[in-house]
């Protein structure tokens, strides 16, 4: 029984994708360990490896098992993709979900984002969902709305950097620069990720969360235990996380072992998840302040912890700025499909998917413009160019109208993409 149990399921997925080339999967595991070395996670760099070897053979995809017999398929034909995620689009709407049974050990939270968010949503749901946000991302005063705060808080990491360079010239010491004892290393990436941060709380959530003020401040923690500890568990060693997705059926023991020994990461995770439930809640009712009251929460569970908030301490206080915001615009949309206003669970589930998607992406991309425009100074000193150049116009930095003047400036973000 245990033989059939371990090896049925992954049996029946590779005949279903007997087609596609791929790695030889362990029982159980699937390809998971193929995606460490020496300790540390390294699935994007086995893909790449994967990808070059079925590509060089003349396949255009092939497929692998990141836990179990969960099947991954990879497109290595960028016409292909155009083909499957473009004109093909709607017969892949629905993102692969986790099974109801292994959410349900899970914080209430992240079973509201499973059900209401974005990616978690199916079908005609799902579709009245995008067509609702489509209309506000893709307004053009609404983004025109938002670039007061977003200079602003570019001109506060502008200063902050200014502060710390100052530090640095000032270390004391004879002699060149060079020769001086050692200053403390800035992280960019840490700053520009504070920077996001703030970005996002004001401009889509009216809170000011002062990340750039406080520097390691809670939503920062928060946010960076959310993305080091993912929901398969192998890149942050949480056993229970990895056991729930291997042995659903042992989910009850699984979450009555974890509740009472937690892991390092299992206690992490849940200081995270209560302090972005507090967050939410103050941005939820700061949005209903302006909109007209509460809203019932719908089908889906409420948000938090059994519904129950805890009171953060006062220096976890969040401070709000009263101004435009996503989830003002959120507070105030229906459901295209339905024509129903977004209830409490979609707006507090798709405000904490928003949150963590920008964040990651933002930061990411904008750390990698810096590194590669440090490692090509000339490039550097072009974009610098046609940002004084275009800001001598505009008296400094740019509004939403003066955007697509800066060519140079898209074309380097494109290329930190890429």
């Amino acid at each position: 029984l245990t033989a059939a149990y371990v090896t049925t399921p992954l049996l029946v997925k590779g005949w279903r994708y007997r087609a596609l080339p791929g790695p030889l999967p362990l029982p159980l595991l699937g390809n998971l360990l193929a995606g460490r070395r020496n300790g540390k996670a390294c699935l994007h760099e086995v893909t790449m490896e994967w990808g070059a070897k079925y590509k060089k053979a003349g396949h255009s995809a092939y497929k692998f098992f990141p836990v179990g017999s969960r099947a991954a398929v990879v497109l290595l034909d960028i016409a292909l993709a155009e083909r499957i995620f473009v004109r093909h689009f709607p017969a892949f709407s629905n993102h692969p979900g986790a099974p109801p049974s292994i959410m349900k050990g899970f914080p209430k939270l992240i079973q509201n984002l499973s059900k209401c968010g974005l990616f978690g949503a199916k079908d005609a749901y799902w579709k009245g969902l995008r067509s609702t946000f489509n209309g506000i991302f893709h307004r053009r005063e609404t983004v025109a709305g938002f670039c007061p705060c977003m200079r602003e808080t570019a001109e506060a990491l502008a200063a902050r950097l200014a502060t710390l360079t100052a530090a640095q010239d000032a270390t004391p010491g004879e002699g060149s620069r060079s020769e001086r004892s050692p200053s403390p290393v800035v992280n960019i990436s840490d700053e520009i990720g504070n920077m996001t941060l703030d970005v996002i709380g004001k401009a889509a959530f009216g809170v000011d969360f002062q990340c750039i003020e406080k520097e390691k401040s809670d939503a920062v923690r928060a946010a960076h235990t959310f993305f080091s500890t993912p929901g398969p568990g192998f890149t942050s060693g949480n056993i229970y996380t990895l056991g729930r997705i291997l042995f659903p059926w042992a989910i009850p023991a699984i979450n009555f072992l974890a509740k009472r020994v937690p892991t390092k990461a299992e206690r992490e995770m849940t200081w995270a998840v209560r302090i972005m439930e507090n967050i939410l809640e103050t941005m939820y009712a700061n949005a209903m302040a302006g909109s007209g009251g509460e809203r019932d929460s719908g089908a889906a569970a409420p948000a938090g912890v059994g519904g129950q908030q805890e009171q953060l301490p006062p220096e976890r206080e969040l401070k709000l700025t009263h101004g435009t915001s996503f989830i003002r615009h959120m507070a105030g949309a229906v459901n295209k499909e339905t024509g129903a206003t977004l209830t409490k669970d979609e707006i507090v589930g798709n405000t904490f998917l928003l949150l963590l998607a920008g964040y990651e992406t933002t930061a990411n991309t904008l750390s990698m413009c810096v590194y590669l425009l440090a490692a090509n100074p000339a490039k550097e000193v072009k974009m610098l160019e046609e940002i004084d150049r275009l800001g001598a116009k505009n008296g400094g930095l740019p509004s939403a109208d003066d955007l697509e003047a800066y060519v140079y400036v898209e074309a380097v973000v494109k290329e930190a993409l890429r």
